[in-house]
C-alpha cells in the first residue's frame, strides 16, 4: 500500500480561532491513509483541539523556544521523533521566514507559507529593527517556500510584498467554514435556548460579536458602540464569543462604559450562539479575513463591518453594511439599530455561502491537490 501524504503544520497552538478552526475541519476531513496531519505547536501549554488531534491519530509536537537560540535544536527533535515528512505547513506569519527555510534544509519536498493577518496597519509605526527583520524574513520564504498562500488579498501584500500577485507560487486561498452546523432547522429553539443561557430576555437587542480579545478586534470602539446605542433604546446587551489576553480589561472597560456585556470565552457551538444576536458587530482595526464574518452571513444575520475589513468577506448581498472607523460611535450605533431592526435571512445567507469559495470543500480539495503533488 502506498504511504500516506505526511503533513506537518505550524501553528502558534491550537486553540479556537479561524485558523485553527479551519485546521481542524481539514483534519476532519482528511483521510489518514491518504494525508496524515500532525501539529507542531509553539507552546507547552494546553490548548482546546489537543484532544480531538489526538483522538484522530494525528501528533502534537511542542516547540516552545520560538525566536530563541534554542530553537532550531527543538525543531530538528521533533522532526526527528517522527517518520519523515513531505509537507511543511507553516502559519506563523513572519516567523515562516525561519520555518520554510529550516524545512528546505531539511529536506522537506514541499514548504508552504500561508498568511492568515493582514498586519500592515501595525507594521507600518515600527522601527528600524523590526523592518529589518521583516525584510529578513520575507528573504527567507521568497527563497524557501515552494507555495505562498494568503488568506486574502491584503493578507498576500503584507507578507509577501506589493508584488505578490507576480509570483508565480502565490495565490489567495479562502480558509472555509463547514456550513452543515447552519442549517435552519432549529433556529428558534437555539436562538431561546441561548438567551436562555446567558440570562438575555427575548425582547432584548443583541449586538453580537466573535473573535479572540485582541486589541486589532477593537472591543474598545465596540462597547462606546454599544453605549451610544444603549443610550438611544433600551434593551441594550452585548455578546462577545471568543477568549483572549484582554478578556478581564474588556470585561472591566465594559462595566465603566455602563454597558451589558457577556463574556462566553472560547465556545465549540458558534452557530447557536449567532442565533442569540440581533446584529453582527465588527468593528476590527485590521484583519486578513476573518471567517467570523463568514459565519455570521452564513447565519444570515445583517452585519455592521469596518470598512478596514476586506471586501473579500462580502458574499450574501446586502446583509453587509460598511462603516469607516472615523464615523465615529454615533454613526455605528445608528447603523446597528438600524440593523439590528432587521430579520436574519436564515435560509437565504446560508444557500449563498454554501455556494461560494469559502465552504471546507472547496479549501480542502485544493490543500488535498497541493499536498498530493
Amino acid at each position: 500500500m502506498r504511504k500516506p501524504i505526511r503533513v506537518l503544520h505550524i501553528v502558534g497552538a491550537m486553540n479556537q480561532g479561524g485558523v485553527e478552526s479551519w485546521l481542524m475541519a481539514l483534519l476532519r476531513h482528511a483521510d489518514r491513509s491518504e494525508i496524515a496531519m500532525d501539529f507542531m505547536v509553539h507552546t507547552n501549554r494546553p490548548a482546546a483541539y489537543d484532544s480531538e488531534i489526538a483522538a484522530r491519530g494525528s501528533c502534537l509536537l511542542p516547540c516552545p523556544s520560538v525566536h530563541r537560540p534554542g530553537y532550531i535544536r527543538e525543531f530538528d527533535k521533533a522532526l526527528r521523533s517522527r517518520e519523515p515528512y513531505d509537507v511543511l505547513h507553516s502559519h506563523v506569519h513572519w516567523f515562516s521566514g525561519v520555518t520554510t527555510t529550516l524545512a528546505r534544509r531539511r529536506g522537506i519536498r514541499l514548504r508552504i507559507a500561508h498568511s492568515h493577518s493582514n498586519s500592515s496597519l501595525a507594521e507600518a509605526s515600527a522601527g528600524p529593527w523590526r523592518a529589518a527583520y521583516r525584510t529578513v524574513m520575507r528573504r527567507g520564504m521568497l527563497s524557501s517556500a515552494t507555495h505562498l498562500l494568503a488568506a486574502s488579498g491584503p493578507a498576500a501584500f503584507a507578507l509577501f510584498g506589493a508584488n505578490w500577485q507576480e509570483v508565480s507560487r502565490a495565490r489567495v486561498l479562502y480558509c472555509g467554514v463547514d456550513f452543515a452546523p447552519f442549517a435552519p432547522v432549529d433556529a428558534a429553539r437555539d436562538r431561546a435556548s441561548a438567551r436562555r443561557e446567558f440570562g438575555i430576555a427575548p425582547e432584548e437587542i443583541v449586538l453580537g460579536h466573535v473573535g479572540n480579545l485582541h486589541a486589532s478586534k477593537n472591543h474598545r470602539f465596540l462597547a462606546t458602540i454599544a453605549a451610544c446605542a444603549g443610550q438611544r433604546q433600551s434593551g441594550v446587551r452585548v455578546l462577545c464569543v471568543g477568549g483572549g489576553p484582554l478578556r478581564e480589561q474588556m470585561q472591566t472597560f465594559f462595566e465603566n462604559a455602563g454597558v451589558r456585556a457577556v463574556f462566553t470565552g472560547p465556545r465549540s457551538d458558534i452557530p447557536r450562539l449567532l442565533r442569540a444576536m440581533n446584529v453582527f458587530v465588527f468593528p476590527s482595526l485590521y484583519e486578513g479575513l476573518p471567517l467570523a464574518v463568514v459565519e455570521a452571513q452564513a447565519a444570515g444575520l445583517p452585519c455592521v463591518v469596518s470598512d478596514e475589513v476586506t471586501r473579500e468577506v462580502d458574499v450574501v448581498s446586502g446583509l453587509i453594511r460598511w462603516l469607516p472607523l472615523s464615523a465615529g460611535a454615533d454613526a455605528w450605533a445608528d447603523a446597528v439599530l438600524e440593523a439590528a431592526g432587521q430579520p436574519p435571512r436564515l435560509v437565504g445567507g446560508l444557500r449563498a455561502m454554501r455556494r461560494s469559495p469559502f465552504s471546507v470543500e472547496t479549501s480542502f480539495e485544493y490543500m488535498r491537490s497541493v499536498y498530493l503533488s
